[in-house]
């Protein structure tokens, strides 16, 4: 972008995609998170966690003090999912639109879902960077990579 050509930081930043396996006409369009959502997103992995300096030094040991179950990490994912999707045009076998909402993108094969996960990561590579010792590249192997 050259300097005239600049976004205005107040209006979304999104980005339509399909996969080419997607039924004709199905899409979804993310976004970039704002400092709020990032904020309240980083939030519901630390909530009602006290961690002390050596733990917020170490990543993997600030992980085993908040003693995440699967449930919240699923819970959290799924929150993230929802942030991230502006929009989408998928339909139910009548031809409804199918709502936006947790329950239908559970219901999604999971090969949808990582695609839309993997696209709202490429929109946000910061996510998880303020968390303690994150730098926002995780691979999903619980380690941070350069």
């Amino acid at each position: 972008m050259t300097k005239e050509q600049k976004r205005n930081p107040f209006e979304l930043d999104t980005k339509t995609v399909r996969a080419d396996d997607w039924p004709d006409g199905w899409a979804v369009t993310v976004k970039k998170f704002t400092y709020g959502e990032k904020q309240r997103l980083d939030g519901l992995l630390v909530a009602g966690v006290e961690l002390s300096g050596d733990q917020l030094a170490n990543s993997q040991a600030a992980l085993a003090a908040m003693k995440l179950t699967p449930a919240d990490m699923t819970r959290v994912a799924n929150q993230t999912l929802l942030a991230g999707i502006v929009r989408w045009t998928f339909a139910l076998p009548d031809g409804s639109p199918a709502p936006l909402d947790e329950e239908t993108l559970l219901s999604l094969p999971a090969d949808y879902v990582q695609f839309i996960d993997d696209t709202i990561q490429e929109m946000n590579p910061t996510i998880g960077a303020d968390f303690p010792g994150g730098s926002g590249n995780n691979d999903g192997d619980g380690q941070d990579t350069p």
